[in-house]
């Protein structure tokens, strides 16, 4: 299925690896493929051709393309299954180039089981073909606390590995820095 949702942007709903191949190469794709079986999709119980999916989407990324795979394992006996690990490693090995692995926090029970504690996390493998043609860091805030005294019981390790002492000073640049960063 089809749809214009506005000039120039078209939504397409189906099997990716029968419709990626009909599609021109992308600067960027953005998928969550089912996890492990974790979930019923209107009736899809979450089983996919990964190897078949995994090609399609190489194949149609542009160079320099960014692929942004999301993902999470299930936990089955206290076992983690690793399938998001050994994804990422399987795109690495199709000659994608990992750049960043992004885990954030996703709503679930948290606790233990008994055995082990609730899976609570996903994972974002941001693979490119080749150098990526574009990156959009996200811009953050001025740190706060640049150029003043670090009052925590840190004291560093000189090069000796011993102990160091005192208080540290943040960098005095880093406000300056992030300032010109920001106006970019």
């Amino acid at each position: 299925m089809r749809e214009n949702l506005l000039p120039g942007i078209e939504l397409v709903n189906g099997d990716c690896a029968a419709v990626l191949p009909g599609l021109p190469p992308a600067d960027l794709i953005l998928t969550s493929p089912p996890y492990d079986d974790m979930r019923e999709y209107g009736g899809y119980n979450g089983a996919f051709d990964f190897a078949a999916v995994a090609a399609a989407c190489v194949a149609n990324l542009a160079p320099g393309g960014v692929l942004v795979w999301v993902t999470k394992d299930s936990t089955a006996g206290g076992k983690e299954s690793g399938t998001s690990r050994r994804q990422a490693v399987a795109f690495m090995d199709m000659e994608l180039d990992l750049h960043q692995t992004s885990i954030y926090e996703c709503w679930s029970l948290a606790g233990m089981r008994g055995d082990a504690y609730f899976g609570q996390f996903s994972y974002m493998f941001c693979f490119s073909k080749g150098k990526p043609n574009t990156a959009n860091l996200i811009k953050d805030k001025l740190n706060e606390y640049a150029n003043q005294v670090h009052r925590g019981s840190f004291k560093g390790r000189h090069k000796d590995s011993k102990a160091g002492g005192g208080r540290r000073i943040l960098s005095r640049d880093a406000n300056r820095q992030a300032r010109q960063y920001l106006e970019v």
